[in-house]
């Protein structure tokens, strides 16, 4: 069992990397990601202060700070350097991020689509289909792509709302996500072609 030093090298670490592919998807952001780190960091030191459960946090997931707020809200004590609010604050850092990046909203969305009709948040291999769905302007995606409860009328405006996000950019970005190596990446339009007509991409 490593002790708190090597876990937290170990999560510094992770942190890292975390935050260099994170630039690739929000390009000029570092003051951000230096924040995000500062936060992560102080997260996990006040977990094990405390003695709360902590899993790692990633500024690719737009809801990571849930996972911290729920944790301190469990604390024995409302401590000082409890970081609900700076968490709450890097919430709308994210989201103003995401505006301002079209492949940082397009990572989203597709998480989001995918964890709410999926229960999954990227299942390995569906950049494709979305491609599909993107490019075809009929709002209902196709079967092998989301398998819909039914058409209730929530689920009619959740879905063109989803369309038209998607459509909007796709036609912003020279370029597509894709995950044969294991890591989801975005990769330029060509690049992106040559993959899917070599059938590594569904």
């Amino acid at each position: 069992m490593i002790g708190p030093h090597q876990a937290r090298v170990a999560y510094e670490a992770h942190l890292a990397s975390a935050v260099a592919s994170f630039l690739v998807l929000a390009p000029g952001s570092e003051a951000e990601c230096q924040r995000f780190t500062t936060l992560a960091l102080a997260a996990h030191d006040f977990a094990i202060t405390e003695r709360l459960p902590f899993g790692w946090v990633d500024p690719h997931d737009p809801a990571a700070f849930y996972d911290v707020i729920n944790a301190a809200s469990r604390a024995p004590r409302r401590a000082a350097a409890s970081p609900v609010a700076a968490w709450k604050a890097w919430e709308a850092i994210r989201r103003d991020l995401a505006t301002r990046h079209p492949r940082l909203a397009l990572f989203d969305l597709i998480h989001e689509i995918s964890h709410s009709a999926l229960a999954l948040r990227w299942p390995a291999g569906i950049e494709g289909q979305f491609q599909d769905w993107a490019d075809q302007e009929n709002y209902w995606p196709p079967a092998y792509c989301l398998r819909m409860p039914g058409r209730h009328e929530v689920w009619l405006r959740t879905l063109q709302d989803w369309h038209g996000r998607l459509r909007r950019l796709r036609q912003q970005l020279d370029g597509w996500f894709e995950s044969t190596a294991g890591d989801v990446r975005f990769v330029p339009e060509d690049e992106w072609q040559r993959l899917r007509t070599s059938g590594l991409q569904g």
